[in-house]
């Protein structure tokens, strides 16, 4: 979740669109992941980036299950805590994979795996290893692009 804050608001981009608020600043204090999208959208043909950055997982999957239209996911890139990364700062990088596992009761587990290599496991403070966790399932996979320039001689 971010946190903004009245003072930060840009009131005077309403002008331009009343239907949205600009801040200047937001802030972060859970220490949890979250993440950083890029999309590309289309409106009659022309297309245009934009950025969103989902607070939590749920949010995250939503946009990914969002029906079939103008938008494009281009890039995902997933910020870990240092409590996750053991890096003793907060970490962007590409994401290539998250999973969900379930435990023994009712909470759940998220696995990030980024492009690099890397994996981070979100556990449940009663879980004690990934040995415990069950029933993975993934919810978001990079796609794998083949290069068009790939000709057979």
């Amino acid at each position: 979740m971010f946190t903004t804050y009245q003072c930060h608001e840009l009131g005077f981009m309403q002008f331009f669109d009343e239907h949205r608020r600009y801040w200047s600043l937001v802030e972060r204090n859970a220490r949890t992941p979250w993440f950083h999208l890029t999309l590309r959208c289309y409106v009659e043909e022309q297309p245009t980036t934009h950025t969103t950055m989902p607070g939590d997982v749920s949010q995250f999957v939503n946009l990914l299950n969002q029906p079939e239209g103008p938008v494009q996911v281009v890039d995902v890139q997933v910020v870990t805590p240092e409590r996750l990364n053991k890096k003793g700062r907060w970490l962007m990088e590409p994401l290539a994979k998250l999973e969900l596992a379930k435990t023994s009761g009712p909470e759940v587990a998220h696995i990030y795996t980024t492009v690099d290599g890397h994996t981070y496991y979100d556990l449940p403070d009663d879980v004690q290893g990934i040995e415990q966790l069950r029933d993975w399932t993934v919810l978001y996979a990079r796609p794998t692009v083949v290069s068009a320039m790939t000709t057979q001689h």
